[in-house]
């Protein structure tokens, strides 16, 4: 299931409510589709399995072995007499319920979010995962390349020749980066501040992070990003006078 996050999101991580239908055993029947064991009786045809095993014997004493589906159950092994007042039978039930997606700070654009056990359950069979794939959404002002993050300024020839400082709003709002230039200017030169980009995500701290969560009621959580952060790069584009 593909999920649209913003850069603003993956930086500093979010939780999004999901709400979706899916299918799960009846509660009633346990997923036996009938009202009680009473009502239900084994296929004397295929014996319970679902499959009857046919022999042919062709000419010279070749016999031809294969199974198919018992045509008296239709593969069920079983018939059923009364079927379950709420399930009618189908073994299954919808069930709408809304979940909470996990975005954890420095996640990628690709990247896989899976939820154990949230997917359809079927009878005697393991319950499903439900996944979410991480879709970024642009942003206008940052470009992201891996954990470092891109953007570009405009200058002016005299600034690119003389120097200048320059402020730098960042996807923290509580952070303003105050940048000293005293060197001359190429077109398309950059400057890298080291550890002022995206959050370096850990999968091995989120993991323990969802293990947390699942088994405490406390709302604190560990955060999988590390206190490593890729690069802010500046991007210099110099305006030369008309």
């Amino acid at each position: 299931i593909p999920i649209e996050v913003s850069l603003n999101e993956l930086f500093h991580g979010s939780v999004r409510p999901y709400t979706t239908t899916r299918t799960v055993i009846c509660g009633t029947c346990k997923g036996s589709g009938a009202k009680s064991s009473e009502h239900i009786f084994f296929c004397k045809a295929c014996k319970g399995t679902g499959i009857r095993v046919i022999r042919r014997t062709l000419p010279r004493g070749i016999v031809q072995q294969f199974s198919s589906k018992c045509t008296d159950c239709e593969g069920r092994g079983q018939f059923i007499t009364e079927k379950c007042p709420d399930c009618k039978g189908r073994q299954l039930m919808n069930q709408k319920k809304t979940i909470h997606v996990k975005v954890y700070p420095g996640m990628k654009h690709g990247q896989k979010i899976v939820l154990k056990g949230e997917g359809d359950e079927w009878p005697g069979k393991i319950t499903a995962d439900l996944i979410f794939i991480v879709q970024q959404v642009d942003h206008p002002v940052f470009a992201r390349r891996g954990d470092d993050l891109y953007i570009t300024q405009s200058i002016s020839l005299l600034e690119a020749l003389t120097g200048f400082e320059l402020t730098i709003d960042t996807l923290d709002p509580n952070t303003k980066l105050h940048v000293t230039v005293d060197e001359v200017i190429q077109p398309g030169m950059a400057k890298a501040i080291l550890g002022e980009g995206m959050p370096v995500y850990n999968p091995s701290l989120a993991s323990a992070s969802s293990k947390q969560e699942s088994t405490s009621t406390s709302s604190s959580t560990i955060d999988p990003s590390t206190n490593k952060r890729g690069a802010l790069v500046v991007v210099f584009e110099v305006v030369f006078p008309m």
